[in-house]
């Protein structure tokens, strides 16, 4: 069944109810920006269809969200088809996240498939170095087989929602007192600026550098401070100076 999304991109539906699915959206209502489409995870639940002169096609899934930005775990929504650039069956599962001085590490689930792939940070990029089988001790190149997963879970969410997935999961910014919107703020900018940073300036500004995170109503800003002595803003509009 095809269906067409407001790019003019004529796709075809290759999903089914009850199928646990990746939904990519890129939408002013959904997106931080423009450029960055953002990724659910959910089952989905319902394909609601619509006739037309031409047919009968569908218009909208509902989903049963995983919890992210957006979304409460086991919140349900519906979504337009016009609005999604691609949804599919998710092979894997991402089950967990680790942030490195140096990189990120991903923990992959699923049939058959039991890996932990090493990322990292080259050239504001995150590049895929090692992989092991399940266990983090020992680590080798990455093979062909790593490849073809790799390139799947690619599709799934970019280098700026992986670190937003670790900040997201972690308890590192309750001490800082912030509301609820102070803090989406912090994790947006943090994520965008430690992607245009080189690998050793990243390192010196890693979460665990963090000594405070306040609020500067003046400026209507958030300011953040490190172990080095540096500090920066992190604006509403999402820039940092």
């Amino acid at each position: 069944m095809e269906f067409i999304n407001k790019f003019n991109h004529n796709n075809t539906l290759e999903v089914k109810e009850g199928d646990r699915v990746e939904v990519i959206v890129r939408s002013s209502l959904y997106c931080i920006n423009d450029e960055s489409p953002i990724s659910h995870s959910g089952i989905l639940q319902e394909i609601r269809y619509e006739e037309f002169s031409d047919g009968t096609f569908p218009v909208d899934v509902l989903i049963k969200f995983d919890k992210d930005s957006l979304y409460e775990d086991g919140e349900e929504d519906y979504i337009s088809l016009s609005e999604i650039e691609d949804i599919f069956v998710k092979k894997y599962e991402i089950f967990g996240y680790g942030m490195l001085n140096e990189g990120v590490t991903l923990s992959i689930k699923g049939e058959g498939v039991n890996k932990i792939i090493w990322y990292t940070y080259k050239n504001g990029s995150l590049i895929p170095e090692y992989s092991s089988n399940g266990s983090i001790s020992t680590k080798h190149p990455i093979t062909e087989e790593d490849t073809e997963i790799i390139r799947e879970i690619r599709k799934y969410g970019s280098a700026q929602r992986f670190t937003h997935f670790v900040l997201s999961q972690s308890d590192v910014l309750k001490k800082y007192n912030l509301t609820d919107e102070q803090v989406k703020l912090f994790k947006e900018v943090y994520s965008k600026h430690q992607q245009v940073m080189g690998t050793e300036t990243r390192k010196k500004y890693t979460l665990s550098h963090i000594d405070n995170i306040v609020w500067d109503h003046q400026e209507d800003c958030l300011k953040v401070y490190y172990s080095n002595g540096d500090w920066w803003h992190y604006t509403k509009e999402g820039t940092w100076y």
